[in-house]
């Protein structure tokens, strides 16, 4: 039996309770009652079908639709190698939909913590080998990548943007200047990343898609269309996270939260209600991940401790 083993981590945007969090979305890792997702593998030709196997241990089961696998839905990435238990240990990880964390939101934690955390050095505090590897390898991707716009919905605003990069370094970055770098940043061909996108839209989108949702999951009660359902949605909600429950007709039911929850993932998202002026909405316009003429430059570009693996 060969010493060779394989860990999966999934990472994803998890949403803060609080209203008042530094900000509203931190990418998280997931782990299974405190465990990795690992096993040990015989040979390199069975790493693969391990990663699937452990991959679909963090997948809800609704967010892989058609009898698809969850490694045919969301793509494993290598994270490179962990040396420190004194045999290698295969790092792969997969860029998951804020859903994962709203059905399952006991299972993750934030990757980094947040600028509080860090020492007078300006150094964080030490990371377990395999947390830090897959943070540098996701900050790699962010500095040279589209990689952000992985993590959100069809439709975000810029703060959600700004969010990916605030939590994957732990502090906070200027909104005024990230503001002008995301809607003036072109890809390696020179292409715009992301496209404005009316609120009305987006809003209509939504909606519809909640319909759909909650239609098949058979709990539109007492409506008998889709669009009856869809009637029912308060004005001021967009995607609704888990905030289902605050829809105007509609009973507080696990179906709907996970309707909710789905359109909250795939079309747009956001932690409550819009009581002021709506969001400016973005969209991708690559819809695969590209590398950026442009970077985005961290500040403060707080480093990573240093751990005993190679990419």
């Amino acid at each position: 039996m060969s010493d060779l083993r394989v860990t999966v981590v999934p990472v994803a945007l998890r949403a803060d309770e609080d209203e008042q969090a530094k900000t509203p979305l931190s990418l998280s890792f997931f782990k299974l009652d405190s465990r990795w997702l690992t096993e040990a593998v015989s040979a390199a030709p069975n790493v693969i079908a391990a990663a699937s196997r452990l991959l679909r241990e963090a997948v809800p089961d609704e967010l892989v639709a058609g009898g698809r696998q969850a490694s045919d839905t969301f793509r494993l990435e290598n994270a490179g190698v962990d040396y420190s238990s004194g045999s290698p240990n295969l790092l792969l990880t997969a860029a998951l939909p804020i859903a994962a964390t709203e059905l399952r939101n006991q299972c993750w934690t934030e990757l980094i913590p947040w600028g509080a955390a860090v020492g007078d050095g300006g150094q964080l505090p030490p990371l377990d080998p395999v947390r830090s590897a897959v943070a540098m390898y996701w900050r790699e991707q962010l500095t040279k990548t589209t990689a952000a716009l992985d993590f959100l919905p069809k439709y975000f605003p810029a703060s959600q943007v700004r969010a990916v990069y605030e939590s994957l370094w732990g502090g906070s970055q200027s909104e005024s200047n990230f503001q002008r770098w995301l809607t003036t940043a072109r890809d390696a061909g020179g292409a715009a990343i992301c496209e404005e996108i009316a609120d009305t839209s987006v809003r209509e989108e939504a909606q519809a898609a909640f319909a759909r949702n909650l239609t098949t999951a058979g709990m539109a009660t007492g409506m008998t269309t889709a669009s009856a359902v869809a009637g029912a949605w308060d004005p001021k909600f967009v995607g609704t996270s888990g905030k289902v429950s605050a829809l105007a007709g509609l009973a507080v039911i696990p179906a709907a939260v996970v309707a909710g929850a789905l359109v909250g993932s795939f079309v747009s998202w956001q932690r409550s209600r819009v009581t002021g002026r709506p969001p400016t909405w973005y969209r991708r316009t690559v819809t695969t991940r590209s590398e950026l003429k442009a970077l985005y430059a961290v500040r403060p570009a707080v480093p990573l401790p240093s751990s005993n693996f190679v990419s």
